[in-house]
C-alpha cells in the first residue's frame, strides 16, 4: 500500500535502542535504484521496521512511500521492533538496549512453572535472548558484565577504540 511519506512517524520505542545515524550511504543508495523493501507499519502510521530508510526518505523529499501495515499490540512492540532488526550490524549500547527491551517483555514470563512436562528443561532466559538478538549467550554475557562494572567502556566498545574480547574486568 502507497502512503504519504508526512502521515508517518518514528515508533520512539525505536529512537529507545536505536541510533539513526550514519545514513548517507542509505540516501545514495535509494536515490539509485529506489526502495527495496517496504517500511512495515503498525496501526497508528509508526514505522516499525525500516527507521533508517524511512530518515533517508524524508531526507531525499518523497512524498509517498510504499508500507506493509500489521496491527501490533501494545505488549509485542519491543519484540517486533527487535526481530525486524536482527539483520542489522548493531553498536554494543544497540545490543544492550535491545537486551534490556526484551527483558520487558519477558518479564510477563517469570514465574511460569517448567516441571509440568516430563523432561521439560528449565528455560535459560538470557540464552532465550541472546537468540532472539541473534548473537551468542557468552557475547550477550560479557556485555552485561562490562554494563555493570565498567559502564563507561561501553561507548569505546563502539567507537573499536576497545574490544570486548580484549577486556579483562
Amino acid at each position: 500500500m502507497i502512503v504519504p511519506v508526512n502521515s508517518l512517524t518514528h515508533h520512539p520505542r525505536n529512537a529507545e535502542i536505536y541510533n539513526l545515524d550514519d545514513i548517507d550511504d542509505l540516501v545514495a543508495s535509494i536515490e539509485e535504484v529506489g526502495l527495496l523493501t517496504p517500511l512495515v507499519i503498525d496501526q497508528d502510521n509508526q514505522v516499525i521496521s525500516g527507521n533508517r530508510r524511512f530518515k533517508a526518505i524524508q531526507e531525499l523529499d518523497w512524498d509517498t512511500v510504499e508500507v506493509q501495515r500489521v496491527d501490533v499490540p501494545p505488549d509485542e512492540v519491543d519484540r517486533l521492533i527487535v526481530h525486524h532488526n536482527k539483520q542489522r550490524t548493531k553498536t554494543h549500547q544497540e545490543l544492550l538496549n535491545e537486551y534490556h527491551a526484551l527483558t520487558r517483555v519477558h518479564k510477563n514470563q517469570s514465574g511460569r512453572r517448567t516441571d509440568l512436562q516430563k523432561g521439560a528443561k528449565p528455560i535459560n532466559r538470557r540464552n532465550q535472548l541472546a537468540d532472539q538478538m541473534g548473537i551468542s549467550a557468552s557475547r550477550l554475557a560479557r556485555l552485561l558484565v562490562v554494563e555493570k562494572r565498567r559502564p563507561d567502556l561501553i561507548e569505546r566498545l563502539d567507537n573499536e577504540t576497545i574490544t570486548l574480547h580484549g577486556l579483562r574486568l
